[in-house]
């Protein structure tokens, strides 16, 4: 009775047997050994794109809508006050390298990122067009939080580092006071966050000390903190009517 009830081995010769009855392959084996000569795939490649060409509300249930010229200029009417671009003879977008001036037609994904930065309120103004790696690398606004063009960068790692070193302090005095500290560190994945930014700080002579301030501090995810970046979650006249307050607090 028991080999009456065995089932039968996967054809595609794994070994293993198969889980229905009716079924001669695993789940995934019918084309385990099976290679595919390049003419074959390439037909399947034509196959597949004729698809989407002949069945447009394919492309829109993918989620696949190609950015044109005209649709930029249509729905993303903010993308004119930073970049520069224009169309080509054929009908492709072009823009400006940051670095070398020069258009180049950038990748669908290139101007679905740049759009997407430009639709935060803080504008990521280090994400600019770029057309090979070498102007990426060579240009100086590549991975900048701010544009050293106005400000002295090494300036701004002084105050950084005099900032950092005021905020070790305070969570050492102050730690009782700040909402959820025993979750910073790599095991809970939380850090702590300026809420009145670093960059703005420095951009606006603000006082490490304001900066610093157990007031200004919170926990954040990590993910959350890359994020907001140079963003502030408080205006600087928030930040200083609550020091403000604590002083009187003080007094009184």
């Amino acid at each position: 009775m028991e080999i009456l009830n065995k089932m039968k081995l996967c054809k595609c010769g794994c070994g293993k047997e198969v889980t229905k009855e009716n079924n001669n392959y695993l789940v995934g084996h019918w084309n385990k050994n099976k290679l595919y000569t390049k003419k074959t795939k390439n037909k399947m490649s034509i196959s597949a794109l004729k698809k989407f060409i002949n069945r447009p509300e394919l492309r829109k249930k993918c989620g696949y809508s190609k950015l044109t010229y005209k649709r930029i200029i249509e729905k993303y009417d903010f993308f004119w006050e930073v970049e520069e671009i224009k169309e080509d003879e054929n009908g492709e977008i072009l823009v400006k390298c940051k670095f070398c001036n020069k258009f180049f037609k950038p990748s669908g994904s290139q101007l679905g990122e740049r759009i997407r930065s430009l639709k935060k309120p803080l504008k990521n103004i280090h994400n600019y067009f770029y057309c090979s790696e070498e102007c990426k690398k060579s240009c100086r606004y590549y991975n900048r939080h701010i544009d050293i063009n106005n400000y002295d960068l090494n300036k701004f790692n002084e105050y950084c580092t005099i900032v950092d070193s005021e905020t070790k302090k305070t969570i050492l005095k102050y730690r009782h006071l700040i909402k959820n500290i025993e979750l910073r560190g790599k095991k809970y994945g939380y850090e702590i966050d300026h809420k009145y930014s670093k960059t703005e700080g420095f951009k606006n002579n603000t006082d490490p000390l304001v900066i610093s301030n157990w007031r200004n501090l919170e926990i954040l995810t990590v993910k959350k903190n890359s994020i907001k970046k140079g963003k502030c979650s408080i205006t600087i006249e928030e930040l200083l009517s609550l020091i403000e307050r604590d002083k009187n607090d003080r007094m009184g």
